[in-house]
């Protein structure tokens, strides 16, 4: 009788799965950048949403939404030049 550990030793990894498939694993530039973009927008959502369910006024929560709004345009405006200088 096998354990649990055992078990999931056998299992295959993705790699191996992938394999099988006929497709190859992709660790290129263009993968890590499309990672890190998703993982900068979780980043937004994750600071907008606890912008608007902090405990603050309307109009003063909405004011600090568009400062921040303007200076991550500011700094994302700023990487997209220089990663277009680099290309």
């Amino acid at each position: 009788m096998m354990n649990a550990k055992e078990l999931l030793d056998r299992l295959p990894t993705r790699d191996e799965i992938s394999s099988l498939m006929g497709l190859a694993p992709q660790r290129d530039s263009e993968t890590v950048a499309s990672a890190v973009g998703v993982f900068a927008i979780g980043i937004l959502v994750g600071a907008g949403l606890a912008l608007l369910f902090a405990p603050k006024p309307g109009q003063e929560l909405r004011d600090q939404i568009g400062e921040r709004v303007n200076e991550l345009r500011d700094r994302v405006g700023g990487e997209k030049d220089r990663m277009a200088g680099t290309a």
